[in-house]
């Protein structure tokens, strides 16, 4: 299974720390504001706890109907690099997330159990249903995209596009049955 994960999990998550700006009023401005209302309102504990930097991240997960383990794996490996990168700050603050994409999931699907209570269990039947009959079609030139990039690795012209030789592929979503159906007719 770690052997699976490692090669068919794939880059499915963007995540990026970004800086906040932080508006903080001038004395002079501060003057102004009466100290009753910054300590009934917690305007102060506000602005002494506001994060400096919060984690974003997105994802586009696969979309198999017959992959929920699949997407299960990639959704365990997103979480796990989050963990790593909120928790950069300290252990017992992390910074605030927003989490994003297309998961290809419903909800009740065994990558939704996994990122809502950061568990999934043996028993999630759907989840892992298809385990042992989902034949990953990564390999089979039948289902890849044959695109490639014909020219130099010298730097463009500014404005100029780069070249690509046609690209021919079969709709992913299509099943094994309708591709056949099609090369034989």
């Amino acid at each position: 299974l770690r052997r699976v994960a490692t090669e068919k999990v794939g880059q499915v998550a963007q995540v990026a720390t970004l800086t906040l700006k932080r508006n903080v009023p001038e004395s002079s401005q501060m003057d102004t504001v009466d100290d009753r209302f910054i300590q009934s309102r917690g305007v102060s504990k506000y602005l002494s706890d506001k994060p400096e930097k919060i984690v974003v991240a997105n994802t586009h997960l696969f979309y198999h109907p017959m992959a929920d383990h699949i997407r299960a794996m990639q959704a365990c490996a997103i979480c796990r690099k989050i963990d790593q990168i909120r928790h950069q700050r300290s252990s017992s603050y992390p910074y605030p997330l927003v989490f994003c994409g297309d998961l290809n999931s419903n909800p009740l699907s065994g990558t939704v159990q996994l990122l809502v209570t950061r568990s999934l269990l043996p028993e999630h039947h759907e989840c892992w249903k298809h385990l042992n009959d989902y034949v990953w079609e990564m390999g089979d030139n039948e289902y890849m995209i044959e695109h490639g990039y014909v020219g130099n690795d010298a730097i463009l012209e500014e404005g100029a596009e780069p070249t690509y030789i046609e690209e021919a592929f079969s709709d992913a979503h299509q099943d094994v049955n309708s591709l056949n159906e099609e090369s034989t007719a």
